[in-house]
């Protein structure tokens, strides 16, 4: 009876510790998209699965699909706005794109993000390499 108590009390500590990393991912989740929202060319929507599945549904139906430890490299290109680029590992294609539900998935080796406004390009990318490293553990630059 008392081994058990102390396995539930184990269990306990450690679910304990997990959750502020859950919760602290789901509040740079929940900033990034607001950013995205308001800012970002096709307003894009993001969910992330336990796994680090990243789910970006656009607004005009297309989705794209990749996990967050399979990119390799996070930059941001300017112009006349922000472009941050999330690329794959090696060259490797490990972004799923449909463009409309029911058609035929693409892959891709490169995501890009069009912000209208440069000071929130930067905002963006450290949102990204934030969440990258709640997930993997490791900061991609």
């Amino acid at each position: 009876m008392r081994r058990m108590v102390l396995i539930a009390a184990g269990l306990c500590m450690v679910a304990a510790a997990a959750s502020p990393l859950r919760g602290e991912t789901a509040d740079t989740l929940k900033r990034l998209n607001a950013i995205l929202a308001s800012s970002c060319a096709n307003s894009p929507v993001l969910q992330l699965s336990a796994d680090g599945t990243v789910i970006r549904k656009d607004a005009g139906g297309g989705t794209m699909t990749f996990k967050l430890a399979d990119i390799g490299s996070m930059t941001i290109d300017t112009d006349s706005e922000a472009h941050v680029l999330l690329m794959c590992k090696a060259g490797a294609r490990c972004i799923e794109r449909v463009e409309t539900p029911g058609a035929t998935a693409a892959s891709m080796k490169l995501l890009a993000f069009s912000i209208n406004s440069l000071e929130l390009g930067d905002s963006v990318l450290h949102l990204f390499q934030e969440l990258q490293a709640s997930m993997t553990g490791t900061v991609k630059k």
